[in-house]
């Protein structure tokens, strides 16, 4: 018995964990009872069981109630009791549990009295008793039907559908509704099977077998297992496991179990899931297995190569030799880690200690010796180089060719060589054919394609490229000719800059400094007007080191754009800064008229005032003379406004007033006003 209270510590987790996962047959409140049912022998049966300690509690002492009504169109609509079902008394139950551990623990589960003391304390006995109950009665249809959660209602019909509810009652004295769960059986024609466990497969260790298989299935999860084995091929089956088999993780996808057995035993194994009804699925298909020897022979020691090109001979040491020794394996490959393939088809001796390889490949410089034992298990120390005594380089490589996209990808290849030991190739680059070149490979190419990448934003046009073949001796072959491979070009040229400017006689004199960009095949002159709008005009292209030109197709009173282009190899286009120009219209404008001045002595200032409708962008300049002075420029006003105020001093003074256009055209000079300041 404590065997089994142990159990529950470990195992109440997972069962509760799966339990809970299964999907009831069930629709309604499901807060405080789960339930399945099945078709079996012509019935129906019911299991259920409360979800939690206090639903358990009230269910141990008040007992279920179990009703039934017919589905189909021609039957009643209301429910019918079938039973009401109390658990055993304890001493009715220590009766019949004899000889069933898991009935028993079931029994003292629900019969153990609570004695710890506090919330929490009383919280945690109540909940560890509850696993205990479930734990134990998920194993043992006695215990299941001593607690009072199965049913079996045998007086059905085939074809029909039945609904089913199950309740715990609330003991007397109670008004208040029953908790109630219902129940709904679809086809009585389908009989319940239990499922098998799926996919068992072994792992064959030293000193064990370790067994795998599914912990569902399409139709349920199970509660425990039993293992069984045979060791006469299958004729007969012993149960391995003491207990009930399960695992202390939290419904796993998969279930492991080890057998420990002594090598090379065969033996054959099925195991067999428990459901939460207590009872046993078919077994699973057997499976054949056994313990094997897994330790590999002590591995060869001081492992060398030499020779030349004819021949190599490999030799090594076996300071430790294991008594199960078989013989030797030697092996080659083309990279030290392998993968390695066999020289000798049949085993050398025990007592050899050298292999001599007579047909030796340059490309497969690396050799390695592998100990086998009788269970053809193999250990090996790490490989070695072959010590070659060669100083001929590769041929120098040919072809060499490349292209590069517009994201600076350059693709190059090259003719693969024919030397038979060639090991692979270095490939170098450099932004210059006479810098140094930089080597962009970590370690011989074993191929004649490569993928680098280059900056775009950079001054140089090119990038250059060489290749040189290395054998397996580090020899290299001569530098191939060098590449040059050609930069998209993606960087605009320098733009040029308009210096200076001068307007006479109706023509414009544009001077500028040419792009300093090397790559510039031509310099235009365009130039838009206030006439035409944003439409740009082509005025002339250079294609020499001009940098000045004299416009000459203007008008007067129009403003001109001039932007002079740079335009490289590429077509891309780099343009100066704009400059504007107005041309002046030698007409004189109109002047302002009705120019008038006025003093005001309360707030002592003179307010000029006048009147202009011309159309155009122009300004106002006010002249003033004080005393008899000339009149000379004394205020700016822009052009849409038509008066003037100050604070003078006293005195008499003079006002006149002149339009000046943005062209450069002006009016002449209004009549002066005078006016007198107090």
């Amino acid at each position: 018995m404590k065997r089994l209270l142990f159990l529950i510590s470990i195992l109440f987790l997972v069962c509760i964990s799966t339990f809970a996962q299964q999907k009831p047959d069930t629709t309604g409140p499901v807060e405080n009872i789960q339930v399945y049912s099945r078709v079996r022998n012509n019935a129906i049966e019911l299991r259920w069981y409360p979800a939690n300690a206090a639903a358990w509690r009230k269910g141990n002492k008040n007992g279920y109630t179990v009703k039934r009504k017919t589905l189909s169109a021609d039957a009643s609509s209301e429910f019918t009791a079938l039973a009401v079902i109390m658990p055993l008394s304890n001493e009715e139950w220590k009766r019949t549990s004899a000889g069933d551990d898991f009935s028993e623990l079931t029994r003292k589960a629900i019969f153990t009295p609570v004695t710890a003391k506090g919330f929490t304390e009383i919280q945690n006995a109540e909940n560890e008793l509850f696993f205990g109950y479930v734990l134990g009665s998920s194993l043992s249809p006695l215990a299941l039907k001593n607690a009072g959660v199965v049913f079996t209602d045998d007086k059905t019909d085939p074809g029909k559908e039945y609904a089913y509810t199950i309740s715990i009652n609330q003991g007397k004295g109670k008004k208040y509704k029953e908790d109630e769960v219902l129940v709904i059986v679809a086809d009585t024609r389908a009989p319940y099977k239990a499922p098998t466990v799926q996919d068992v497969t072994s792992e064959e260790g030293e000193g064990f077998v370790k067994l795998t298989w599914n912990n569902t299935t399409s139709q349920q999860s199970f509660a425990a297992y039993n293992i069984e084995r045979s060791a006469d091929g299958g004729k007969s089956f012993i149960k391995i496991n003491k207990s009930p088999y399960t695992t202390a993780a939290d419904n796993p996808e998969f279930i492991f179990y080890t057998d420990s057995v002594k090598n090379y035993i065969p033996y054959r194994y099925r195991v067999t899931g428990i459901t939460f009804w207590a009872d046993e699925g078919s077994p699973s298909v057997a499976i054949a297995a056994m313990g094997r020897d897994r330790t590999a022979a002590s591995p060869p020691t001081n492992t060398k190569a030499k020779g030349d090109r004819s021949k190599i001979t490999v030799t090594w040491e076996m300071p430790h030799s294991s008594s199960d020794l078989k013989g030797f394996k030697i092996a080659r490959s083309h990279l030290l880690e392998g993968p390695f393939h066999s020289l000798n088809d049949k085993l050398l001796p025990v007592s050899e200690r050298s292999f001599t390889d007579m047909t030796p490949v340059p490309d497969e410089p690396f050799y390695a010796v592998y100990a086998v034992d009788t269970a053809n298990n193999m250990s090996s120390t790490f490989s070695v180089m072959a010590s070659i005594y060669d100083t001929v380089p590769p041929s120098k490589p040919t072809a060499l060719q490349g292209l590069i996209d517009s994201n600076g990808v350059v693709k190059l290849n090259w003719k693969f060589g024919q030397d038979n030991d060639l090991l692979g190739y270095q490939v170098y680059m450099a932004n210059g054919r006479n810098n140094i070149f930089r080597q962009i490979t970590s370690s011989p190419l074993i191929d004649s394609v490569i993928t680098d990448t280059v900056t775009m934003r950079s001054l140089s046009e090119e990038v250059y490229y060489k290749i040189t073949a290395v054998d397996y001796n580090n020899n290299a072959s001569a530098y191939s000719e060098i590449l040059t491979v050609k930069r998209p070009d993606v960087i605009p040229p320098a733009a040029p800059v308009i210096i200076r400017y001068n307007v006479t006689d109706n023509k414009a004199n544009i001077i500028w400094a040419n792009s300093k960009s090397t790559d510039v095949v031509k310099h235009a002159l365009y130039r838009t007007s206030s006439e035409t709008g944003s439409a740009e005009k082509l005025v002339k292209e250079f294609k020499d080191a001009t940098a000045s030109f004299t416009d000459s197709d203007i008008k007067e009173g129009m403003t001109y754009t001039y932007v002079v282009k740079a335009f490289d190899d590429a077509g891309l286009i780099s343009p100066s800064a704009p400059l504007a120009i107005s041309v002046a219209d030698a007409g004189v404008m109109p002047g302002v008229e009705k120019l008038t001045a006025k003093y005001d002595r309360g707030d002592k200032k003179v307010k000029v005032i006048w009147e202009y409708n011309q159309k155009g962008n122009y300004e106002f300049v006010v002249f003033r003379g004080m005393d008899g002075s000339d009149l000379s420029s004394y205020k700016k006003v822009t052009g849409d406004k038509k008066s003037m105020e100050e604070f003078p001093a006293a005195g008499k003074y003079n006002y006149a007033v002149k339009v000046i256009y943005e062209n450069g055209a002006e009016s002449p000079l209004s009549l002066p006003v005078i006016v007198e300041a107090l």
